[in-house]
């Protein structure tokens, strides 16, 4: 019996991406705005902590079940709440952006936090696990 080794991974904010144009932005760009943050994903939480420690002020949020489907009245809902707080823009996830961006109206401001890995402990069987996948 192999000795079972941890895979110990962070997920950490490199970027921000316009759901509509593809445009790459640096972090550093959300500090200070204010924004209508939305997702439809497992822990809702993390994302919104991400957020904050990134300076984004959250003027209103709204949660979603993971992997839901939006439909227009979604969108209508995120742009009422928008209007009343006064947002000048969206923050969803990746995934969550790939499914808006055909309900997106031109002119509107939708951002995804991209998120890359670190790997905190178990790299070496990380890389025995790939190469091991590779070779299949």
């Amino acid at each position: 019996e192999k000795d079972f080794q941890p895979i110990l991974l962070r997920f950490i904010p490199e970027a921000y991406v316009d759901a509509l144009s593809g445009a790459v932005l640096q972090l550093e760009q959300g500090v200070g705005r204010t924004a209508v943050i939305f997702s439809g994903v497992g822990n809702p939480a993390s994302f919104r902590t991400i957020l904050i420690r990134h300076g984004i002020n959250i003027a209103d949020e709204v949660v979603f079940a993971d992997h839901h489907t939006y439909t227009e009245a979604d969108i209508e809902r995120l742009r009422e709440r928008a209007g009343r707080a006064h947002a000048d823009l969206f923050i969803t996830t990746e995934k969550d952006a790939v499914k808006i961006k055909p309900l997106v109206r031109t002119g509107e401001t939708v951002w995804a936090v991209r998120l890359g890995t670190e790997v905190m402990e178990g790299r070496e069987r990380l890389e025995q696990l790939i190469a091991m996948n590779a070779e299949r």
